[in-house]
């Protein structure tokens, strides 16, 4: 009996999880230059620090 309303539980936690996820989409798409995300124009910069390649005192100098 415990095993069954352990499974039970179980499986409404991840029908609810899921469903609550389910509704925080958003519609993303991708045009010549930007992302659009529900209409509006999204411009993605992005960077990156290559810590093998790069000196501590390099580092320091790149770090906010």
């Amino acid at each position: 009996m415990r095993g069954t309303t352990t499974m039970v539980l179980f499986l409404f936690i991840i029908v609810f999880l899921s469903t609550a996820l389910a509704s925080f989409t958003a519609n993303v798409t991708l045009d010549h230059c930007a992302l659009v995300i529900d209409g509006k124009r999204k411009v993605l910069i992005s960077d990156a620090i290559h810590y093998p390649r790069s000196t501590s005192q390099g580092r320091t100098a790149l770090l906010p």
